[in-house]
Formats: C-alpha cells, structure tokens, sequence
C-alpha cells in the first residue's frame, strides 16, 4: 500500500482515505541466513533483495486484489486480498498507531502460502489480477558462488530496488520508485 495522505493515529474508518494506490513488492528473504542469524537484517538487507513494482493510482477495492506469484512459469502463489487475517484498514490504522504515516511511504502486508527455495536463474513475475500485462514485475534472480552478493534484476525495465529499512517515499514529482531509481543511478 502506497500512503498519498499522512497521519498519526488514523481511526480504522477513516485509514483508506490515506492511500494513494498500491505497488507490488517482493520481500526478499535469504532463509539459510535467517536461520543462522538471531536478526533479519542480513537475510532481508541485501542491496537489491526488495524489489518495488510501479504504483497503481487511484481507488481500487484493496478487499479484492488478486495477487499472482510465478517461478519459471509455474505458479507457486495465489490468493485475494479479502483472505488476509486483518483487512487492510485494520492493518493501515495499527501501523499509524505506532508511527507516523507520511505521503510515499510503502507498507508491506505480507505474501501468501507456497514460498520456496530459488536457484540462480529463475524468473520471479509478480502481478495483480486486472493490472495491466506491463505492469508486471519480472525479477531475475542470480546467486554468485559462495551466495556472496546475491542479486535481483527487472528484466522488464531498469533495476527498481530499496534496501530493507530504508524508507521507501515518493518525492513530490516521482509517480513510480522507477523514476526515483532512474534518475540515482540504480
């Protein structure tokens, strides 16, 4: 979920009208380094370990996305938004409980069952039902030997990635993290 519209303690009825629209976001995990360390950091901190789609504006029924998840082809996650154990308002108005809610800011709200191992080569797509076919994100995943800098790649576009725990915002003129990216080089 991409917050357009900042707050601090949103009520659950109001947490909708602070969405500005929503992206795709792959979660990275490194589960071998999960494992072996007591923090996430290294696990999800790679440089390119949280690939970020293009922001679907406007309103949608986030209660009824269908999200797709694909490995080589072969579809390994499927599951609607009205599946999730607390609905997306509920979850918008807790997080700005806890902090701030700024304009770009980029919540996460988990992914659904059948994630599973990667090998060097495969071909992550990641879409939401409905959105347009060029809208989905493509990761091509590449593991060097001794798993030391681990990499993903859009193959659709220039690479469009975040660092874990770095805030995700949109300046006031970036209508999709592509654009941000674009321009710092990355």
């Amino acid at each position: 979920i991409v917050i357009g519209k900042g707050g601090r303690h949103i009520p659950r009825e109001r947490a909708l009208e602070h969405v500005f629209g929503y992206t795709i976001v792959n979660d990275v995990t490194a589960r071998d380094l999960q494992k072996k360390d007591s923090q996430w950091t290294r696990a999800k901190g790679f440089d390119t370990f949280c690939p970020v789609g293009d922001v679907a504006e406007g309103k949608h029924d986030l209660g009824n996305l269908v999200v797709i998840t694909r490995v080589n082809g072969e579809e390994r996650q499927r599951a609607n938004t009205k599946e999730m154990v607390f609905p997306i308002s509920m979850l918008l108005s807790y997080v700005s409980h806890v902090m701030t809610l700024e304009p770009g800011d980029l919540v996460a709200t988990g992914t659904p069952a059948g994630v599973g191992p990667l090998k060097d080569g495969d071909v992550v797509e990641i879409e939401i039902e409905g959105v347009p076919a060029d809208d989905v994100v493509a990761l091509h995943f590449h593991e060097p030997a001794g798993g030391a800098g681990r990499q993903w790649r859009r193959l659709d576009a220039a690479f469009v990635g975040v660092e874990l725990g770095a805030v995700v915002a949109l300046g006031p003129d970036d209508r999709a993290h592509g654009d941000r990216a674009d321009r710092e080089g990355r």
